[in-house]
């Protein structure tokens, strides 16, 4: 009687001390939920500070040197850089989100349903969260590259037929934003405002840009909104806890495999010592581990021709 008390003491006291072991688990897998989601705060304000007036105003200025209309290169890479930006925010945004709701789901559910599960469960999502953050800072620095080269990279000017649209302005004068070079030619520094085309290419570019970007972000928050979803449902007790079993026994399958198939380094590690044996035996067979054949080893002196090194297995 006593040694069955003594037993249920003790397998109770490891039951425990398990528990302990989980949460500390936990607490370290919500540490990192936090650091995640407070560089993916910062990361939104960064972004957002891309779109400011500082960036906004030159480029949407239809006669200034930095416009995006002025070619189909400035018009491409605009439109990425727009897009990018708020790929980043909505990925950031998503991170936020899910990662607040771990940190509390993963605390309820270990206090009330089970704390291995818990870690188990939070453990597979963190990793997805971290792939999220992964693509807002892949986006961020796409962004901050388009920037550059949107200011830096390329021309602020472009060829301009000037003696053409003079005869169209109908007496207007000398514009400041049309330069002559001294070959003759002239350059401006974005759209020819007197120009009815230009003015409507501007628009349908505007409205396309304004359309693409708001697009992605109705997208980027319908998946988000269904992201959140899923991860909410595998925090329910019935869907949790079957899931576990599941993956428990998966877990137990890695592990027999693992320690039934023995690594390359361990097979080489095996097949050292066999030599190391061999040699210390001179004239014995050493048999390689994992295999059914015996290498012979002929030590310093020996004749490799001698009749008493040939043989088989076994001494036979």
């Amino acid at each position: 009687m006593f040694a069955r008390v003594q037993s249920a003491s003790v397998h109770q006291e490891n039951a425990v001390n398990m528990m302990q072991l989980d949460m500390l688990r936990l607490q370290t897998l919500q540490t990192q939920l936090g650091n995640v989601s407070m560089q993916a705060t910062l990361v939104i304000g960064f972004a957002i500070a891309m779109l400011g007036g500082d960036n906004m105003t030159p480029l949407m200025d239809d006669v200034g040197p930095r416009c995006l209309y002025k070619s189909w290169v400035h018009k491409l890479l605009g439109l990425v850089f727009f897009l990018s930006v708020a790929g980043c925010v909505s990925f950031c945004f998503i991170v936020v989100t899910i990662s607040a709701f771990l940190k509390q789901a993963s605390q309820r559910t270990a206090l009330l349903v089970s704390t291995r599960a818990a870690v188990a469960n939070t453990g597979v999502h963190i990793r997805q969260v971290y792939s999220l953050f992964v693509k807002a800072i892949t986006c961020f620095i796409v962004s901050a590259v388009l920037l550059i080269w949107l200011f830096a990279g390329l021309p602020s000017r472009v060829p301009f037929d000037y003696m053409e649209a003079q005869s169209r302005w109908l007496g207007a004068g000398d514009e400041a934003y049309v330069s002559a070079l001294d070959n003759g030619n002239y350059t401006i520094t974005c759209l020819d405002p007197h120009n009815e085309a230009d003015e409507k290419a501007r628009n349908s570019y505007a409205l396309s840009l304004a359309g693409l970007t708001t697009l992605l972000i109705v997208g980027m928050c319908t998946w988000g909104l269904r992201t959140f979803y899923r991860v909410r449902d595998t925090y329910e007790p019935r869907a949790l806890l079957s899931w576990y079993s599941k993956y428990e026994l998966e877990e137990r399958r890695k592990s027999r495999e693992g320690t039934s198939s023995p690594s390359p380094r361990d097979r080489g590690r095996d097949i050292m010592s066999a030599v190391r044996a061999r040699r210390l035996n001179s004239g014995k067979s050493a048999e390689i581990p994992g295999t059914d054949e015996a290498t012979y080893y002929i030590m310093p002196g020996e004749d490799d021709s001698d009749d008493s090194v040939t043989g088989t297995p076994n001494g036979t």
